[in-house]
């Protein structure tokens, strides 16, 4: 494995460890984390404030910013979630912020996620964890970069509680090949919105989660 760390008047900058990259705080913390390949930020990385607490989450491709980014205070509470899309934030700012959260605390776990958001929003969004668990029941659930993640062998989908409603993140891919069934949502280059007061989808949903598990395993 390539390793390669370099200093500057005495002071570890970055380190490159395979296709990881780490940046450094000038008091030796770590700074930001993520993948490195061909000299291009891409996938998820973390960034942190000089006393260690995470301060940031996102995905890059191709070194710009993609789908939500989630910001924490140095007390670990929820900021904000903005949406990007090639570097540009693509959210309405009014209707798509962060859905308010009763305990406002950095969750580690989908429970503790869930737990954060007011009754009516915990219900839609274990209605939907239960949706897909039930058309991906080999799936593993997770917390990944601020976000409830189901993953078989990588990520099959994710989603993000807003104000008004949930970001479904199936991959452009699904959004692309599902685009005639999807007439009828608002929907981003990767995301499907489900308001909350609409029902959700169910058979839509237990579609894409099917298609999606199939490509997948299929690889």
């Amino acid at each position: 494995m390539l390793e390669k760390t370099h200093y500057k008047n005495g002071r570890r900058v970055y380190r490159i460890q395979g296709n990881r990259l780490t940046f450094f705080h000038k008091n030796g913390k770590i700074k930001a984390e993520g993948i490195y390949e061909n000299k291009l930020m891409q996938g998820e990385w973390k960034f942190y404030y000089t006393t260690g607490q995470l301060s940031q989450t996102g995905t890059f491709r191709n070194s710009k910013k993609q789908g939500p980014w989630t910001r924490y205070s140095k007390e670990n509470k929820l900021m904000s979630q903005t949406l990007f899309e090639d570097d540009k934030v693509v959210r309405n700012k009014k209707e798509e912020k962060p859905a308010v959260s009763v305990k406002k605390i950095a969750p580690t776990t989908v429970d503790e996620y869930v737990a954060n958001f007011p009754a009516d929003i915990q219900k839609k969004l274990n209605l939907l964890r239960e949706i897909i668990l039930k058309a991906a029941p080999e799936a593993k659930e997770k917390l990944s970069w601020g976000k409830p993640t189901f993953t078989i062998k990588k990520t099959l989908v994710q989603f993000a509680a807003f104000t008004k409603h949930i970001n479904f993140f199936p991959s452009r891919f699904i959004i692309e090949t599902f685009a005639n069934d999807l007439l009828k949502h608002k929907t981003g280059k990767e995301t499907i919105k489900f308001p909350y007061d609409k029902p959700l989808p169910t058979k839509l949903i237990t579609k894409i989660i099917k298609f999606r598990v199939k490509d997948i395993t299929s690889d």
